[in-house]
């Protein structure tokens, strides 16, 4: 058999690439997209299914010389926790104060600066359930060079 050269080959040469690249797109495509859904089925959620931050509000200036201040929770879907359900809030990505049921939870010694603040639930084994949005806040405290008013 005799190889084939000219026009013939280039043509059948290039609808082999474009049958070749399209077999390989597609299962691309197929792989990555089920393989972003499974990771996504296996890591908590991001969104802020029913937890907010009532207080401090997004944006918030909270003026307090002693650093103390309340952070208010709300579930949206239910009136209380789950049974072995705690909230745990994170400051600038720390945990800030101890786990618990409350809703209402003070945090002491916050400086002045700006802070970003997210609550979380988490289950008795310190899973991750659901997140709130986070919140950004500044903490305001007087100065010398800014008294208090």
């Amino acid at each position: 058999m005799k190889p084939v050269a000219g026009p013939a080959a280039s043509t059948r040469f290039r609808r082999f690439v474009h049958c070749s690249a399209w077999v390989v797109t597609l299962a691309t495509t197929f792989f990555c997209s089920a393989s972003a859904n499974a990771l996504e089925a296996a890591q908590p959620s991001n969104k802020a299914a029913g937890l907010v931050i009532q207080s401090p509000k997004a944006g918030q200036n909270v003026r307090d010389n002693s650093g103390v201040i309340t952070v208010v929770l709300a579930v949206e879907d239910s009136a209380t926790l789950p049974d072995g359900m705690l909230f745990r809030l994170l400051l600038n990505g720390k945990p800030a104060a101890p786990d618990g049921v409350s809703k209402s939870i003070e945090l002491t010694d916050v400086h002045r600066g700006t802070y970003e603040l997210q609550a979380l639930i988490v289950n008795g084994d310190g899973q991750v359930l659901t997140r709130s949005a986070p919140v950004r806040f500044t903490m305001r405290q007087a100065s010398r060079l800014n008294p208090a008013p």
